[in-house]
């Protein structure tokens, strides 16, 4: 199943939902597959089959731009749920997500910003990131869709928004209500943790009892799944972002020194690397008996008068650092012992350097891994 998930770093550097516009009016008696459409006033608008849906825009050669797939809100006949929970579900989505910071969860884990605080703002835009997300779902291929996994997955989904939905309009002054909403969190985030392979599934099945790929980069149908488990993806991300910030900074769960939540001001980055390559390491080792050894540079550039082997922190999630590290480390090492399978006694190290200036930080992973044929470029942040 990890071969479905995507480039983690592609995906955490886009943590976004879609935007909807509040302007609908009903497209009269006219239906497609069962579905009703609401479109846009006072727009253009074309058909792309391969995606499902209608695109706002000039001419078809918009179609490819993010903002096409929340446009237009399907309402399947086939949804299972409550007239009074869809009627939500549009009222939400004709909100748009609120951007924010990592200097605004900063400010919001400073003593003064209190609970019911945060209540309320997490109550309304993860109500909002939901409905768009529910809505993607409900897009998602109907190959993709019908497959039971995926189905499990929009289930989940709907069943967290319909439980969301039950806060609002109470007191957070309760100690009652914010005791019952920290339940909720934690039981949501329960619900995701098998998202990832739950889809990898789905995809899987699919491919078996439909004889298909999705192995070319230029198949329309494998260009869709990636649009929309991209946005699941990412969603996914964000609301467990919004969640754990919350649940760390409230006393709900053990939290760790020199941390605001989640978030360390100073994220020592050369010391994530190193526990990431420790743990990727054990897992080579017990599959291949052998793993490379990791040789680091510093390049620190921030202060003149510093040493510029001086080691590389700043503000980060450390948790996202060693997700992206972690999964990087173990490709490597794996394309790297079995390149190098002849001469395993005596592996080249791999390398790496970690750069700061004043304005971004970079990290480069080089091994002799073999690379990546030029004719697969294409397919590398495809599933």
């Amino acid at each position: 199943s990890t071969s479905i998930l995507p480039d983690t770093m592609g995906v955490l550097s886009r943590i976004r939902s879609s935007v909807i516009s509040s302007g609908f009016r009903r497209a009269g008696s006219k239906k497609w597959r069962n579905e009703t459409r609401l479109e846009l006033v006072g727009s253009q608008a074309c058909w792309d089959p391969t995606r499902r849906t209608i695109v706002t825009g000039q001419s078809s050669s918009n179609l490819c731009k993010e903002k096409y797939s929340s446009l237009v809100l399907p309402m399947t006949e086939s949804w299972s749920m409550e007239t009074s929970v869809k009627d939500k579900l549009v009222d939400f989505t004709k909100h748009s997500p609120t951007p924010i910071s990592i200097e605004q969860f900063l400010i919001m884990g400073k003593i003064g910003y209190k609970e019911k605080d945060s209540f309320l703002f997490l109550l309304a835009e993860m109500s909002t990131r939901l409905a768009h997300t529910i809505v993607d779902l409900q897009r998602i291929p109907e190959e993709l869709m019908e497959m039971e996994d995926c189905q499990f997955i929009i289930n989940q989904y709907t069943n967290s928004f319909k439980e969301l939905l039950e806060f609002h309009g109470r007191n957070p002054n309760e100690s009652q209500v914010l005791e019952m909403f920290e339940k909720f969190l934690n039981t949501f985030q329960a619900r995701q943790t098998d998202t990832v392979p739950r889809m990898a599934n789905a995809c899987m099945d699919m491919i078996s009892q439909r004889g298909m790929g999705l192995d070319d980069a230029t198949c329309h149908l494998s260009m869709s799944i990636k649009h929309y488990l991209d946005r699941l993806y990412t969603s996914m991300i964000s609301l467990q972002m919004l969640s754990s910030q919350h649940l760390s900074i409230y006393g709900h769960r053990r939290s760790i020194p020199h941390q605001i939540g989640i978030i360390n001001p100073q994220t020592k980055l050369t010391s994530v690397l190193v526990d990431c390559y420790d743990d990727a390491a054990f897992d080579c080792e017990n599959t291949y008996m052998v793993a490379p050894k990791l040789n680091i540079k510093n390049y620190n550039a921030t202060d003149p008068d510093h040493d510029v082997n001086e080691p590389v922190s700043g503000v980060h999630i450390p948790a996202h650092l060693y997700t992206i590290f972690h999964e990087v480390l173990k490709n490597s090492m794996r394309a790297h012992v079995e390149h190098n399978w002849d001469s395993r006694d005596n592996l080249p190290p791999i390398q790496a350097i970690v750069c700061q200036s004043n304005d971004d930080f970079t990290i480069k992973i080089s091994d002799m891994g073999g690379g990546v044929p030029r004719h697969n470029v294409d397919k590398m942040f495809f599933y």
